[in-house]
């Protein structure tokens, strides 16, 4: 009976008070200022024109963001994969401009699906070359187990051939379908790739030699430290999000339109005042995504902080981790069973000793200080398990 209330409790009830102290906490927690979101919004759409958009509109954001800003990185949360068969040359642009912007990252998305109609070597061996840096696996042999993944982005092959660095925007469903944590090292066909926040954070610190063990993914040099608290699933490693507040639109991080980065563009292009001062990206890192009403560009998740969290966002959210070494880390399976066994048995000693009325006042105050110490332990980074303690009470 333990057992079948533990899984089911587990499985429901600990995901949504997990959820409400996250949002409780994040209420209290700002993102970081260094870190600008460019969205192609509901405005943009309005200033600039229905969707799609020509592909030469995203190569001025980063002309931009690379020519007239000090911006020190930009992330680009977009798979690149159907041609623009209405304007072939607009593409061929693109894939050609996307080669000149040495601060540009890109995402990636690994599947479980097998590859269509591309040379698989030659993909994943370009793929290979879009990162750069060193995961040293240092896990036990339990954790190293083959992936699922069979493919990754089908991108368009001039696309993939020019775009310097790539990292992987897979996130993690859990069963109620919220995201909570992010996968941080892909295992695919048995070489390990970053994610989009952890490539951009060894670009912008100059670290390019990770060690990941079976608890931590470690790194360091004389300006940065990382101890990233993971979990090894698939033979990956997945971290928790630690969330921020977000303001009346629903964003964590500041955010622009991508119609005024156009439009700036366009300003200083005929030597006019632009109407986005450059000034307001030094020293920022970028991440440019898309979220508006329409098909194909509504890009929102469900998170503990939000229903309708942006997805671009949510890169943003784990290199601020990242750089902050701000995360949560949960407790194991058996320090959760063990917790219940201790707060059962203080409470059945207290009923079993205790008249009925003091009893009941009693295992009152001890769910209360239990709840406090819950509360005490989130905000202090360590998720541990609230609601079936306090059921087992």
């Amino acid at each position: 009976i333990f057992f079948i209330i533990y899984i089911i409790g587990t499985s429901f009830f600990e995901l949504k008070s997990y959820n409400f102290l996250v949002k409780t906490i994040a209420q209290n927690s700002k993102a970081s200022d260094d870190i600008v979101l460019v969205v192609i919004d509901d405005k943009s759409l309005h200033q600039i024109g229905r969707w799609p958009w020509r592909r030469t509109k995203y190569g001025e954001i980063f002309e931009y963001l690379s020519n007239y800003t000090q911006a020190k990185q930009f992330g680009y949360d977009a798979i690149v994969v159907a041609p623009d068969v209405e304007h072939p040359e607009s593409d061929k642009k693109f894939f050609n401009d996307i080669k000149n912007y040495d601060k540009l990252i890109a995402g990636v998305g690994f599947s479980n699906s097998e590859f269509k109609n591309v040379d698989e070597k030659l993909y994943e061996k370009m793929l290979f070359e879009k990162n750069g840096i060193i995961i040293e696996d240092q896990r036990n042999n339990k954790y190293k187990n083959p992936s699922s993944y069979k493919s990754f982005s089908t991108f368009q092959k001039d696309y993939l051939k020019n775009i310097k660095n790539l990292g992987s925007v897979n996130t993690s469903l859990d069963n109620d379908g919220y995201i909570r944590k992010i996968e941080q090292i892909i295992n695919y066909k048995g070489k390990l790739y970053p994610s989009l926040g952890l490539l951009m954070y060894s670009k912008y610190t100059g670290i390019n030699h990770f060690v990941l063990t079976d608890k931590y993914l470690l790194a360091k040099n004389n300006n940065y430290s990382l101890k990233m608290p993971i979990t090894n699933e698939l033979g990956g490693a997945y971290s928790n999000l630690y969330f921020y507040k977000t303001d009346e639109d629903g964003y964590s991080h500041q955010k622009v339109s991508a119609s005024d980065i156009i439009k700036s563009l366009e300003a200083i292009k005929k030597g006019e005042k632009p109407q986005l001062n450059p000034e307001i990206f030094k020293d920022k890192i970028v991440f440019v995504g898309a979220n508006a009403n329409a098909q194909a560009l509504q890009d929102i998740k469900r998170t503990p902080v939000s229903d309708t969290f942006s997805g671009v966002d949510i890169q943003a959210t784990n290199l601020d981790n990242i750089l902050n070494n701000e995360f949560y880390r949960s407790s194991s399976s058996l320090y959760n069973i063990l917790n219940i066994i201790l707060v059962f048995i203080v409470a059945f000693v207290l009923v079993c000793t205790l008249p009925i009325p003091m009893a009941i006042l009693s295992c009152s105050c001890l769910m209360l200080i239990y709840l406090i110490f819950a509360f005490f332990m989130f905000a202090h980074k360590i998720a541990i398990g609230i609601i079936m303690p306090e059921i087992f009470i």
